[in-house]
């Protein structure tokens, strides 16, 4: 017996990802949905005991690589003629 209620879930997850809500806009930007995809497929490929853990220390070390890069880009500045 159906309940009339019931919605099959792949039918109820096309209709959520079709509407346009901000989150997903956000989570779409080219910096950040691309540092996410390679966080999760290098979770997979690692298949870590603890997934979560793993791509938590992802997203961390690229952090801390980010702010690195961006310190010795400050730090090497290019020189000035004097005349």
């Amino acid at each position: 017996m159906v309940q009339a209620n019931t919605v099959e879930p792949n039918n109820h997850f096309e209709k959520l990802l079709a509407q346009p809500h901000p989150d997903v806009d956000y989570l779409r930007q080219q910096d950040i949905s691309l540092v996410l995809s390679k966080a999760l497929a290098d979770t997979f490929k690692a298949q870590p005991l603890d997934p979560k853990m793993y791509f938590a220390k992802y997203l961390l070390n690229y952090a801390a690589q980010k702010r690195q890069e961006t310190a010795v880009s400050i730090q090497i500045k290019p020189l000035q003629p004097i005349f």
